[in-house]
């Protein structure tokens, strides 16, 4: 996973550079600039609509003693098209908008879904720390004498 994601954070940003250096060529520097800087601000305002919805939906649902899971997930990618939105470039900005897109979201939704529900099942790990369990002991043979045991007969009453 470490390398997969070391790999990610050394393509993309060459991916950008070749993808900004070839609309250059065509459109030039300045509208090229332009265009990536004018992405950026309207995506972080489109994020922040959006965000705002989910959030006042993710409310909604707590109200009416539902679990926003749809909308929580819904939130975590919005905030993840507000990063990519932030980071210059042109597939950056391109992945990021389409996350704002509720069509999209709700497409990733059910893969992420998906996903984690085939990892639910296949991977079961279970973990334990310090030693091995020791073997059941019995208690009762511990005590000098053995264990202290007075029987009561609810029928009878002390004294009569």
């Amino acid at each position: 996973m470490f390398f997969k994601i070391l790999l990610a954070l050394i393509l993309i940003p060459l991916i950008e550079l070749a993808l900004l250096h070839e609309m250059s060529l065509h459109a030039g520097w300045p509208l090229t600039i332009i265009l990536v800087i004018i992405t950026g601000v309207i995506g972080s305002w489109l994020a922040k609509q959006q965000g705002r919805s989910v959030w006042y939906e993710i409310h909604r649902q707590m109200a009416s003693g539902k679990v926003p899971s749809a909308e929580i997930v819904d939130g975590v990618l919005i905030l993840l098209a507000g990063a990519f939105l932030i980071t210059p470039g042109i597939l950056t900005d391109c992945l990021g908008l389409s996350l704002l897109l509720p069509p999209f979201r709700a497409f990733v939704r059910a893969r992420l879904r998906h996903w984690f529900a085939t990892r639910a099942k296949t991977t079961f790990q279970m973990h334990t720390f310090g030693s091995a369990p020791s073997q059941p002991r019995d208690f009762a043979n511990q005590f000098d004498g053995g264990p202290s045991v007075r029987v009561v007969d609810p029928d009878k009453t002390e004294g009569t």
